[in-house]
């Protein structure tokens, strides 16, 4: 593009994907069907190598960050942590013909005596997320983790889908980010295969 500065051009193109940084600032003819959602994502640069960090158990001097998804089937829960500016993606429970109170329990015995902030998606707030007692997933959450309401941080609503993308690219192409290759294998499957 002749209108903007050489540097200003390297920046862009480190942020959007290649594919739609060619098409929107190159103007060259591509075919974007089939495009990787993550395009970011690299196994070698954010699958660990090292498991014998004690990261890997999580540090309970760290907040343990709980990001959930309410999939009808499985339902799903990342456990994240950020130690030394580095994002450590410790375990990803996606578990199969369960529930909120299956998971909490799980997550409750696995990390048990860490301090968790809570965030996902929004519609686990909404009436369309009602559990059991007509309460949401966020309350109900809440009260299976003894949480305080200063711990749930979720979005009223949840990011556009180009919105996520965006974010997800960007955290992956700028910022370390380590994934635990056994514990997160559901993660770094839809990393590979979402497009």
């Amino acid at each position: 593009n002749p209108f903007l500065p050489n540097n200003e051009l390297d920046s862009i193109k480190k942020t959007y994907d290649p594919l739609i940084f060619a098409c929107e600032y190159l103007a060259e003819d591509v075919d974007i069907t089939d495009n990787p959602f993550a395009w970011a994502f690299s196994k070698d640069k954010h699958i660990a190598k090292d498991l014998t960090l004690d990261v890997w158990n999580g540090n309970k001097d760290n907040y343990m960050y709980l990001s959930f998804d309410f999939n009808r089937d499985p339902i799903t829960c990342g456990v994240i942590q950020h130690i030394n500016d580095t994002i450590y993606v410790i375990k990803s429970y996606k578990l199969a013909n369960s529930d909120i109170y299956k998971l909490c329990e799980r997550i409750n015995i696995d990390y048990e005596g860490f301090v968790f902030i809570v965030t996902g998606d929004a519609s686990g707030s909404s009436s369309s997320g009602m559990v059991k007692d007509a309460r949401n997933y966020y309350t109900l959450i809440k009260q299976l983790l003894n949480l305080s309401q200063g711990q749930i941080k979720v979005p009223t609503v949840n990011p556009r889908i180009e919105e996520n993308r965006l974010i997800v690219n960007s955290i992956l192409s700028h910022y370390p980010v380590q994934i635990h290759p056994l514990q997160s294998d559901s993660l770094i499957y839809d990393l590979l295969n979402v497009s």
